[in-house]
Formats: structure tokens, sequence, C-alpha cells
């Protein structure tokens, strides 16, 4: 895969480098200690020794952000987790890098040092081989706080080492949803190969489920799974599961789709979780909140309308507030 987050943290390295050789290691001598032997001068300004994140933080520079990692370790290996000042909060960014021996090592290089250490400790080994050659998540050890359908959590085993490959399941970070990856690694050549949980289980011959477990998938996948649950409003399940996407999904474009998808469901429960979504935060959902009450033509959702018509500010959902009441008439 690429290494755009290698890369970063290489022209990281670089400045960080750049900056060491501009400026001088100590302060101008005086003149008398300029005449004293080297060794004289050595054992009057012994060096103090620097802490593994002392060393990384000198060589990323100022505009980077050095996290230690606090879990399983591997003895003579500190972990760090590096990434940029401008994004520091955003999924996936950055790279890893450990310091062995005051000498830090990033990606392949890092990892091959970590195997030569002949560790087998299957949960570390899988910690490091996430932060240096995958996205920083670490390894599950089972499913019990995953967000993901039961057949997909029902696939997660603690990471594991058999017949010179390395193998374990991740929860990686990304815009949207987290994404359940198992990764298998090969010690000896580092070919790595990472699969999503849903192409390795059984496909599931519930299309309502199958729909629903969309919306804990990735950003695109949530929009297609409130598009396919809204064309099953005939089942009894799905208004309950699209109310509850609609009251609680973090996301709110996922948000704004489900609104748009209630549109087939046209029992109260479906109108009541509409009417209250039209006092969401994020215009968007408003808007198709609006549009969906119109379509569905409850004239109860009327003076929930007329009262948002009165404050609304944002032309997009003036419109389709407007465009919701003259339907209701």
């Amino acid at each position: 895969m690429p290494r755009a987050p290698e890369l970063a943290f290489s022209l990281l390295l670089l400045a960080g480098a750049c900056r060491s050789q501009a400026s001088p290691a100590q302060g101008t001598r005086d003149d008398a200690a300029l005449t004293q032997s080297p060794a004289a001068i050595d054992a009057a300004s012994p060096r103090k020794v620097m802490t593994s994140e002392q060393v990384v933080r000198q060589h990323a520079g100022n505009d980077a952000v050095v996290q230690p990692w606090e879990g399983a370790k591997i003895a003579g290996f500190d972990l760090f987790w590096v990434s940029s000042k401008a994004q520091p909060d955003e999924p996936g960014t950055g790279a890893g890098v450990v310091v062995n021996g005051g000498k830090v090592l990033s990606g392949p290089d890092a990892m091959r040092a970590v195997i030569a250490s002949g560790s087998q400790d299957a949960r570390a080994l899988a910690t490091y081989a996430s932060h240096l050659l995958a996205r920083g998540a670490a390894p599950l050890v089972d499913g019990a706080d995953v967000m993901a359908p039961p057949a997909h959590k029902a696939l997660i085993k603690a990471p594991s080492i058999a017949s010179g490959k390395l193998e374990f399941w991740s929860y990686q970070p990304q815009v949207g949803a987290p994404v359940l990856l198992h990764t298998q690694l090969d010690l000896a050549s580092l070919a790595i190969v990472s699969t999503r949980a849903e192409k390795l289980a059984s496909p599931a011959q519930d299309t309502v489920e199958t729909a629903r477990a969309k919306l804990a998938a990735s950003a695109f996948d949530q929009k297609k799974g409130a598009e396919e649950l809204g064309k099953l409003c005939a089942d009894p399940r799905v208004p309950a599961i699209l109310a509850n996407a609609l009251a609680t999904h973090k996301v709110p474009d996922t948000r704004a789709a489900v609104a748009k998808a209630m549109v087939g469901c046209k029992d109260a429960a479906s109108v009541k979780a509409l009417i209250t979504a039209l006092g969401d935060a994020q215009v968007p959902v408003r808007k198709w909140a609006a549009e969906s009450l119109g379509a569905i033509g409850d004239r109860s959702a009327r003076p929930a309308l007329e009262k948002l018509a009165k404050t609304e500010q944002e032309p997009d959902a003036q419109v389709s507030i407007a465009r919701a009441l003259d339907k209701l008439k």
C-alpha cells in the first residue's frame, strides 16, 4: 500500500537533520576552553543522555506531534506515533517509528529490526506491525467493544503467529466510521495483506441486516445502507432502525441520508422521528427531514414545519420547508 505517512515523516526527519547541521551543537567556548585537550573538554562538559521521546522530537521537529505507545512493548524498541500539528486528529494520518539504541527507525526497516529481536509476543508484534506498516490502530483481542455486525465480530481472534505469518484484527480509523480489518504479515518478506471483514464473513441472507450493517461501515457504505433500508420500510424492523440512526448517528451526512430514505416510511413513529430531526444542528438533516415529511403527507408535521419556517436561516432548508408546507395544505 502507498506509504504517504512514511514519506511525510521522512521529510520531517530531513528537516530536523538540516536544522542540526545549520546550528552548532554547543555554545561557543571561551579562549581558555579552546586550549584544553579534547579529553579535558569532554570531561568538563559531559553530554546529557536523551530519552527516546526526546530523540524522536529532535528528529521530527517542531511541526510534529509525538505520541509514545503505552501498551504492549518489545524490549529495546520504544514505539511512537508521529503526526502533523496541522492534522493531529485526522484518522489514519502520521507514521509509526521506533527508537532502538538511540537511533530512529521507521517503516519496513523498523519492522525488520523488531522481528530480528526474536520476540514471539504476537500481540506486541501486531502492534508494531500496525504502527509501522499500516495505519496505527491497536490490534484487537476480541470483538467485545467493536461496533460491527455479529457475523463480523465472531471472526475476530487475538493476534497469533503460525507458519511464519503474523495475523491480527484491527479497527482502522477513517472518516465516517472505522473499518474492521484482518491483516496477515509474512515475517520473512514483510508482505502484508489487509482484508475487510465483510469480504471474509459469510454473505448474510437477511437483506435488512445486510443493510443495517452498512450503517456501521465506511462513509460511502453508510449512505448506501440508508438508501437500501429506505426501500424496505414495509419490514416492521426498518422504521425503528432508521429512526434510531436519524437520532443517534454521529455522521451528519449519514443522518441526512437516513432522513431522505425515510420518505418511504409512513408510519407514525417515523413521522415523529422526522419531526424531531427538524431540530438537528446540521442543515442537510433539516432539509431532508422537511422534504420527507412533505412527501409522506402527514399533516401532523405542519405545526413543526411552520415553527421552523420562522427561524430557519439557511436558503436550502428554507426552500424544502416551504415545499413541504405547500404539500401539507
